[in-house]
């Protein structure tokens, strides 16, 4: 029998062979991968509203900018201008807004859109700088990937974010392209497009200092400084408008306080942040990082190695990272830096995957890039043969999480068909609902209401809302109560407890009178007496 070569030329030519075997059938792939990420976004979709608020808020947004009323909080009495969400994504929502003015599900296949085109353009990012097998790999890690499957159906701007500086990269690469300095289309295309991403989230200034930091890397001052100064003149417009408003409750106002749920503790110290800091790095690291890169650590027992596996994982990045740069993968890599920098300095009560999933696609990159720079180290051109066998566990692992997660979505996906509204919606958040339609139905249009989430109480009543203070005196926040013709006293926020009711329980009914009750867990709606 003939013996089988493993001889290191045999290996470096059966890759060849692998490579030349993708790039006929490349886009036959492409394809096929796209089709997955489809598949996959549509058996998990969502219909329902994303239950965080924020996502009511954009589309409020942008029904305002339709209306003519300009940006502002139609939701609040008296119509206050918006100074804390920047206009980008709620812009680009009135693109669904104007075909379907009160629609919100349409609204979902924006970002589903987003995602798409999001692999689309790392795909072409990606397919000059390295091997074809590889790069499908990370595609198919990035298709499979939960967090992007699962924002994909939000309203909310995380994927779009995405969407746009992926293509703000792709226009810098093409500029830079050219071996030369000369103010071209493409850049000027990217730095307008890299503009749009900073509206869409304010963290878009990581963005903008990243390409800064790749422009002055490549000495290429005269792109840097008339890149800065489109910056500053774009920028400095909204900045003034909020200024001359007022920036009360604006993302600054958040960041410099010690938690953003409980003004009381006051402003951030040098040595709070420090611990802030730290604390992020420890979350990030240990936690939500390794839930992106394997997110079935739950599923295969491994909780309990959160420590050990985030620092082999933030490893393996690292090394990932270095690769990255020497395949001229550098913008996103100054990118990154400063992304993940103002995440650390973020307030830690926000530190979730949330806040990452921009990120995953480069994360992800860097991942598959460590693993082999790593087993090419100690294995050489044998390391093929341990190689696939991994990358195919974390494609494995993207798999297993959503095909579990399948049945669940496709039944609450025909309960809400059938009627049901708020099918997959935990109890809680159902009565929530539930009382916001009784006000609907049983108010006046005129009336105001209290509401822990004042955006979604109003995209689902259609009546007027906003917060209680979040204080600790009970003066202030049955002052801010007055003004309303109703609360909603819900089960969704910690904060109802500590701040709404110690102020109003001891007042019912003399103050409030109970016009509505939820089955359990209880949402009262009190009517407030004048």
């Amino acid at each position: 029998m003939k013996k089988r070569d493993k001889s290191p030329t045999s290996v470096r030519n059966k890759e060849l062979k692998i490579d030349l075997f993708l790039e006929k059938r490349k886009s036959f792939i492409l394809i096929f991968v796209l089709a997955i990420f489809i598949l996959l976004a549509l058996l998990l979709f969502d219909p329902k509203p994303f239950i965080g608020g924020d996502n009511a808020t954009y589309v409020l947004l942008g029904r305002a900018l339709l209306s003519g009323k300009g940006y502002t909080d139609i939701w609040s009495p008296g119509i206050p201008p918006h100074t804390q969400y920047p206009f980008g994504y709620p812009l680009l929502l009135c693109l669904g807004l104007v075909f379907f003015p009160h629609g919100y599900l349409p609204l979902k296949f924006i970002s589903l859109l987003c995602g798409l085109g999001s692999v689309y353009l790392f795909y072409q990012l990606l397919k000059k700088r390295i091997r074809l097998s590889v790069l499908f790999t990370i595609l198919l890690l990035l298709v499979l990937n939960p967090d992007i499957l699962e924002f994909s159906h939000w309203v909310l701007s995380e994927i779009p974010f995405l969407f746009f500086s992926l293509l703000a990269v792709f226009f810098f690469d093409k500029a830079c392209s050219q071996n030369n300095q000369k103010l071209n289309l493409y850049f000027f295309l990217g730095t307008l497009i890299m503009m749009f991403t900073y509206y869409i989230r304010t963290i878009g200034l990581a963005f903008v200092i990243g390409c800064l930091a790749y422009f002055f890397y490549k000495r290429e001052y005269k792109r840097a400084g008339v890149l800065l100064l489109i910056f500053i003149a774009l920028a400095i417009s909204w900045s003034i408008r909020n200024y001359c408003i007022g920036t009360h409750g604006g993302y600054l106002d958040q960041f410099l306080m010690r938690d953003p749920y409980n003004p009381a503790l006051g402003r951030l110290t040098l040595g709070q942040l420090t611990t802030r800091l730290f604390t992020n790095f420890q979350i990030y690291t240990f936690n939500v990082i390794p839930q992106i890169v394997l997110p079935t650590i739950g599923i295969w027992g491994l909780s309990n190695g959160g420590v050990i596996l985030g620092l082999l994982v933030l490893a393996i990045m690292v090394i990932g990272f270095i690769t990255g740069i020497k395949q001229r993968f550098v913008l996103p890599g100054f990118y990154t830096i400063f992304y993940l920098g103002i995440a650390l300095l973020w307030p830690e009560t926000w530190s979730d995957r949330r806040f990452l999933i921009p990120m995953i696609p480069f994360l992800l990159f860097y991942v598959v890039m460590g693993v082999i720079k790593i087993l090419r180290s100690f294995l050489h051109d044998r390391s093929v043969f341990l190689t696939l066998p991994l990358l195919g566990l974390l494609v494995f692992a993207g798999l297993q999480v959503n095909i579990s997660q399948v049945p669940i979505s496709v039944g609450n996906l025909f309960a809400y068909v059938q009627g049901d509204k708020s099918a997959g919606y935990p109890s809680n958040w159902r009565n929530f609902f539930e009382a916001a339609d009784w006000v609907r139905n049983n108010s006046s249009p005129e009336a105001v209401v209290v509401s822990r989430k004042p955006t979604l109480f109003y995209l689902r009543s259609e009546h007027k809302s906003f917060c209680y203070p979040f204080s600790a005196n009970q003066d202030s926040v049955l002052k801010a109560v007055d003004k309303a013709d109703y609360v909603m006293v819900d089960q969704v926020s910690g904060t109802t407890a500590r701040y709404l009711i110690p102020a109003i329980q001891n007042l019912v009914p003399q103050k409030f009178e109970i016009v509505y009750v939820t089955p359990p867990p209880q949402t009262y709606i009190l009517k407030v007496k004048k």
